[in-house]
């Protein structure tokens, strides 16, 4: 067995053993008793909303890959496959491939460079979700608490500017270690670096407004889709859920923060008031639209496309 398989199994119990622990401190029953007298009208409404996500998406990503002639169908494909994989396989894989899933619609001249792109969309990402989070916690946290959420912004922002600031310093030291990278990792490393930093103040607010538009799209679809099993949770809530439930479905725990996810959206839920059922209901709502939905649209462009998952290693 190659290492790379043994860390996908460990990763892969670790997430059920944390489906376990989900489904040990919520009532599985109740759950299901909840989730089967959720309004279909609504849900099928919410999830409406939620497949607008698509297309700021896939807007955003021509923004920031501008230098490319790529159209809105095929952003759209591009952004949709990679979603997908990123909840069906472990390491954000649907990123790491995302200059190879592109390879079927526009012509990549370096892998190294598209990976750059998409960490800036990362890094959009989370400081939007981060400064989210820090928002609406004004209305949750006591105002002592609120520097915590704030951090990650910070330090995302001078991250950035550091980034920029010490270009040079930093390729002098990719390259007197590149000798120790197998497999070209310092060109790639350098390719990205020069990408991420090569993006202009005008576009990175123009990606950063669009980012901020797909997360709001994303809050209120959850919004939406969390009242249609008769949960109140104010606006706020939603907001604060939905940056965390990212946040860590974000980070190679687990495949899409299996278990990660929803033992932590459980214990936020349950901080607002509601009952283990009634969090649990929300927590498997949501990932509903999050991971199954996302999951199959993906899947299914895959097999439309005729791609398979091996041409995307």
């Amino acid at each position: 067995m190659t290492s790379e398989k043994a860390k996908d199994l460990v990763q892969l119990a670790l997430g059920i053993a944390l489906i376990a622990v989900f489904l040990s401190i919520t009532d599985p029953f109740e759950i299901y008793t909840n989730v089967i007298r959720t309004d279909l009208n609504t849900y099928v409404f919410g999830l409406a909303v939620f497949l607008l996500i698509y297309p700021v998406a896939a807007l955003r990503w021509i923004k920031i890959y501008s230098d490319h002639m790529l159209g809105i169908g095929d952003s759209l494909k591009t952004i949709a496959i990679s979603y997908s994989l990123n909840k069906v396989l472990p390491f954000n894989s649907g990123d790491i491939a995302r200059s190879k899933i592109m390879e079927n619609y526009t012509k990549v001249g370096s892998h190294g460079k598209v990976l750059g792109l998409v960490g800036l969309e990362r890094a959009s990402d989370v400081a939007v979700l981060s400064a989210t989070a820090s928002i609406s916690s004004i209305s949750l946290l006591p105002v002592s608490n609120i520097f915590l959420t704030a951090l990650p912004v910070v330090l995302i922002v001078s991250g950035m500017y550091s980034l920029r600031k010490f270009e040079n310093s930093l390729v002098s030291l990719i390259d007197a270690s590149s000798s120790a990278m197998p497999f070209n990792v310092g060109e790639y490393v350098k390719d990205s670096l020069r990408s991420f930093n090569r993006v202009s103040l005008n576009r990175l607010l123009l990606v950063f407004t669009l980012t901020c538009i797909r997360w709001l799209v994303n809050i209120t679809a959850f919004y939406i889709i969390i009242s249609s099993g008769g949960i109140s949770l104010g606006i706020a809530q939603v907001a604060a859920l939905t940056s965390l439930m990212s946040l860590v479905a974000s980070l190679p725990i687990t495949p899409a923060g299996l278990g990660a996810v929803e033992v932590s959206a459980t214990g936020l839920l349950i901080s607002f008031g509601l009952s283990t059922a009634e969090s649990g209901t929300a927590v498997i709502l949501t990932r509903s639209a999050g991971v199954l939905l996302m999951g199959i649209i993906g899947l299914l462009l895959l097999s439309l496309e005729g791609v398979n998952l091996g041409q995307l290693k």
